[in-house]
């Protein structure tokens, strides 16, 4: 419901822009644990983002995450920075990542054993990176590497 709600208001925000838009990470996976953030990722032509869609995505409570994931998209942030309810992915036609996104979370979704190995690696990152979410993240690279290599997209 939270996803489906944000979605209405993305899609109001990026009208005549937004050419797909999809509920991504763990909170998109039925069964996995997952912190309470909606991570959503938006198809768009091209970056940079007009104006216009900027000005509404701050009078929605998004503020940029400079140089998060590379110059190749955007990402925006709602919420405060001890707790982030919503991560926006905001990806170009013809970025690979938009693809590797929906094919991760598809993968989990219809692999028990895969999601039930992720659960268990992010659990172990969460315990061992308690303050460092850059850390955190960046454990989780190879099993996604992983996962990707096996289902070429």
């Amino acid at each position: 419901m939270a996803y489906e709600t944000e979605r209405d208001l993305l899609l109001t925000v990026f009208e005549g822009v937004a050419l797909a838009i999809q509920h991504i990470g763990s909170t998109a996976v039925e069964g996995l644990s997952a912190k309470p953030i909606i991570d959503i990722a938006i198809n768009i032509q091209t970056l940079p983002i007009d104006d216009d869609i900027l000005n509404q995505l701050a009078r929605c409570g998004y503020k940029e995450r400079v140089n998060r994931l590379g110059p190749e998209q955007a990402v925006y942030v709602k919420g405060t920075e001890e707790m982030e309810t919503h991560i926006l992915h905001i990806i170009p036609v013809g970025n690979p990542d938009w693809h590797n996104k929906i094919r991760f979370r598809d993968h989990l979704r219809n692999h028990p054993a895969s999601r039930t190995l992720y659960e268990q690696i992010k659990q172990e990152l969460s315990r061992q990176y308690i303050t460092d979410r850059g850390s955190y993240t960046k454990g989780k690279e190879p099993f996604i590497r992983q996962v990707l290599s096996i289902n070429p997209g």
